[in-house]
């Protein structure tokens, strides 16, 4: 689940980026947080399942709150660094 939400955000983010790349939002940030979140998380998973085999699945079903309150607080972050960049951008456009 963490790292489907999280492939699903960097697509988002890449798809508004590809529409407006010098839009003053400044999606290229995000973008690649969460493109370098979700290669992270997929190498993870990747070892993971050739460690453990099919009983990684079962495993998973146990972690789904710690991934969910895992994958939460990296997008907080994440939005809140790209808000603060996106507010100190405009500042300086401003000046």
């Amino acid at each position: 689940m963490l790292l489907c939400a999280s492939w699903l955000c960097a697509v988002v983010f890449s798809f508004l980026y590809v529409r407006r790349p010098s839009d003053s939002y400044q999606y290229k940030f995000p973008m690649v947080l969460f493109l370098g979140s979700s290669l992270m998380w997929s190498a993870d998973f990747i070892m993971a399942f050739l460690q453990e085999g099919p009983a990684y699945f079962v495993e998973l079903e146990s972690s789904l709150c710690s991934d969910f309150l895992c994958f939460l607080f990296v997008f907080t972050f994440a939005m809140v660094l790209w808000l603060c960049k996106v507010a100190l951008h405009q500042e300086v456009v401003h000046d």
